[in-house]
């Protein structure tokens, strides 16, 4: 997917610089620069008549008519010559959206014909033609020549007489290159905005809204040097159609801020850098509010913008470099979308300044910098996204590991206590019990005794018998001793055949292999507490006559235990204490269980066991 998006982004700023060379001096589309004069009305107070009197001089243009930031007032003049016996249609297409007052009047040896308005400070409902850029249609009688004088005039604002002189066929074709190219920059703009939407729900962390935020206010900026704010919002309201522009760049630098500051963590990782970021935000906010005095307050921060935002993208580049060296990881896309951001944010204030030409690429190189700072951006977030989920994945597995190894270590804790116990009953306890019961025995055979006594002293040994042999059992529960003996394979056959010397239940043992040393030493008791919970299990609840355990060795070792018990359900049944127990042991070997039962057609335990690789070399 990275790689499709990037290609794209490739594809569109090739698709900008083919377009640069796209012009040809003919008749289906002409350059106004190849044919026009030019006059600069520095006091911008010349009327057309002064200049229809000759009181003026037209000079031939030198470089473009991209003049950048001016209080100037330009004047274009440009003849058209119809020789043929029909009448002829043409489009005169300016580039720019963005100009306030533009005033094209027509003129017949020396006679002004018509006289139209279309600057950005005209109502756009009163254009005859309604594209988004402004144009105006043209009617050339056959044999007839035409003067055409254009006036273009911003109060402090970029003036850009770049114009286009087009045929129907040409006028199509430059119309539809400019709709195909700002319809995909758009379209990725809008799957990066749903992108982010769904990190945010899918996060809850606030950098997704900084985000996308971010890159809603950068969308704003490209469809108000599309035209479109004055096209749909502002059609005939000068001051706010302008005003909008400052308040869309404003926030989108102050959320941009705000969001590369989080991503890199500016606070911790470079502190001055992110004191530095939070001023020039301060100075981005009161250069909007000067913004709002017009004309000379606009042409302030207009003028003042292009200095602070070189600021930030240079600040931001070092912010990353500093980032990097201290060891943050996925700085990589941050980078290419900063370096996108000066090359292309630089052409652009290059282009507003009037330093260089109004070609494609120039005129469309904020859509390349919102763009791709956007998608590099997106893809950067992306990256700590992943890099966040791997670490926690990483944290989760150390600490279900650390869990593992406590539960290990408690088992066998436990395991120790029990065996401790076991030797206590026994050694303590049940030598002490064995010791009474002798010197009952002794007594008894005093002849001395009485009757009575005698039989007392029978009871008595009787019941200290009975304590004693419980003493046995209960110290061969808690530890059986046969399995540090004999090991494993002897502890579960002997299991087995004490199940079925104490009670009624047929098991039916299938154990040919032996399994010792298979299993780690001190985890062997749980294979045997396994298997005597299953034992129990049945007893107790299943009311079964026959089990079955089979065990086998292959790359695993597989134990399946079957009886023809009354079953149970498994939904209801499998939180019970018992086969809780006896996951979590089964899981402490780092072995599978599943267990399939159903009512009236007994249980089905399977339970597989890794092999212990370094006892097993």
């Amino acid at each position: 997917m990275r790689f499709i998006v990037i290609i794209l982004f490739v594809f569109t700023c090739a698709f900008a610089f083919a377009q640069s060379g796209c012009a040809d001096a003919t008749s289906e589309y002409i350059d106004i620069d190849d044919i026009a004069t030019i006059y600069k009305d520095v006091s911008g107070t010349t009327t057309i008549d002064s200049i229809l009197a000759d009181k003026v001089s037209f000079s031939k243009i030198k470089s473009h008519t991209n003049y950048g930031l001016s209080w100037s007032a330009y004047w274009m003049k440009f003849c058209i010559l119809n020789p043929t016996n029909e009448a002829i249609s043409k489009q005169l297409a300016f580039e720019s959206t963005t100009m306030d007052s533009i005033a094209i009047y027509e003129t017949i040896d020396g006679v002004i014909s018509n006289k139209i308005l279309i600057g950005e400070g005209t109502d756009f409902n009163a254009r005859n033609c309604k594209n988004i850029r402004p144009v105006h249609n043209l009617l050339l009688k056959p044999h007839q020549s035409y003067t055409y004088y254009v006036r273009g005039k911003s109060y402090g604002q970029p003036v850009n007489m770049t114009a286009k002189f087009l045929s129907p066929t040409s006028y199509e074709k430059w119309n539809y290159i400019k709709l195909f190219f700002t319809g995909a920059c758009y379209g990725i703009v809008f799957i990066i905005l749903l992108l982010n939407l769904s990190f945010f729900i899918t996060t809850s962390e606030t950098l997704y809204v900084n985000f996308t935020l971010q890159v809603f206010c950068s969308w704003l900026c490209i469809i108000y040097f599309d035209g479109y704010i004055h096209k749909y919002i502002f059609p005939s309201n000068l001051y706010w159609s302008n005003q909008s522009i400052a308040i869309f760049m404003s926030l989108t630098f102050v959320f941009s801020n705000l969001s590369v500051g989080e991503y890199f963590n500016l606070k911790t990782l470079a502190p001055l850098e992110y004191k530095v970021n939070k001023l020039l935000t301060i100075v981005i906010l009161v250069l909007l509010a000067i913004s709002f005095w017009h004309p000379y307050g606009f042409f302030t921060y207009i003028s003042c913008m292009i200095v602070v935002t070189s600021m930030v993208a240079a600040l931001l580049y070092r912010s990353i470099v500093i980032v990097k060296k201290q060891g943050f990881n996925t700085y990589f896309y941050g980078m290419i979308a900063t370096v996108n951001l000066i090359v292309f944010g630089s052409m652009y204030q290059l282009f507003i300044a009037g330093l260089v030409p109004d070609v494609f690429i120039t005129q469309h190189a904020m859509h390349l910098a919102v763009v791709g700072q956007a998608l590099f951006m997106a893809l950067a977030v992306n990256d700590k996204f992943k890099y966040i989920k791997d670490e926690n994945n990483k944290y989760q597995e150390r600490l279900v590991m650390a869990l593992n190894e406590y539960a290990q270590n408690l088992t066998i804790n436990i395991e120790n206590e029990r065996q401790r116990l076991a030797n206590d009953l026994h050694d303590s306890l049940g030598q002490n019990l064995l010791s009474v019961r002798n010197q009952i025995l002794l007594i008894k055979k005093r002849k001395q005794v009485a009757p009575e006594v005698n039989e007392q002293l029978d009871v008595l040994s009787q019941a200290i018998s009975g304590t004693l042999e419980e003493v046995r059992t209960i110290s061969y529960n808690l530890r059986p001793p046969i399995l540090n003996t004999l090991g494993l394979t002897a502890a579960i056959n002997s299991l087995v055949e004490n199940i079925r010397a104490t009670t009624d239940l047929n098991v039916v043992l299938d154990f040919t292999h032996n399994i010792d040393g298979l299993i780690k030493k001190d985890l062997e008791i749980n294979v045997y507490r396994i298997l005597q919970e299953c034992f129990n299990n049945v007893i107790k609840h299943a009311n079964a006559s026959t089990v079955n355990l089979s065990i086998t060795k292959t790359d695993h070792i597989y134990f399946v235990f079957k009886d023809n018990g009354t079953g149970f359900d498994e939904p209801s049944s499998i939180k019970g204490q018992g086969l809780l127990g006896i996951k979590e042991r089964i899981a402490l070997l780092g072995g599978n269980i599943n267990i399939d039962s159903q009512i009236s057609k007994g249980t089905s335990i399977v339970f597989s066991l890794p092999i212990f690789q370094s006892q097993n070399q």
